[in-house]
């Protein structure tokens, strides 16, 4: 894993203000992302105030931690593969 996805949050997303809207583009239960909240939207407050994922001290503390998730596979997980 490189570090373009802790540039574009730290360096472009985390620029903008607290009441920006975010949408994912996963939901809950998804092999994307760990503790993923099933809510339709948040908001880049809550997310900073919630947001285990963005307190990190450094990109490359960011990128051990993504490489070191260990996610569960859902059931369906290998016929889609």
């Amino acid at each position: 894993m490189d570090g373009l996805p802790y540039d574009s949050i730290f360096n472009n997303i985390l620029t903008r203000g607290d009441q920006t809207i975010l949408y994912p583009a996963h939901g809950a239960g998804s092999v994307c992302g760990k503790g993923m909240a099933t809510r339709d939207f948040s908001t880049l407050g809550y997310e900073r105030m919630h947001n285990k994922a963005l307190t990190v001290g450094s990109r490359e503390a960011f990128i051990a931690r993504k490489v070191a998730e260990r996610h569960p596979l859902p059931p369906y997980f290998k016929q889609m593969e």
